[in-house]
């Protein structure tokens, strides 16, 4: 939906492949971005643990980081 531009950013708990690889693929083609919010990319495959964050731009995606970086730090604790 947010490569269609009805959102400016998504967040996935638990992703797995089957459930995110298409809608990371599509809004990376639209020009957007995608990664972990512990800052690791997010690659399809076996399970990532944490948080998948996208948006619909680099600097969106690299604000969310910034503003939801309390959430990361939460996991930690």
């Amino acid at each position: 939906m947010m490569a269609q531009g009805f959102g400016r950013y998504c967040l996935g708990v638990k992703p797995k492949p089957w459930d995110h690889a298409a809608g990371v693929l599509a809004v990376t083609e639209a020009g957007g971005k995608a990664g972990m919010l512990d800052g690791t990319p997010y690659r399809p495959g076996p399970a990532p643990e944490g948080v998948l964050l996208s948006a619909q731009s680099p600097e969106l995606f690299d604000e969310m980081m910034a503003r939801l970086d309390w959430l990361n730090r939460g996991a930690d604790a």
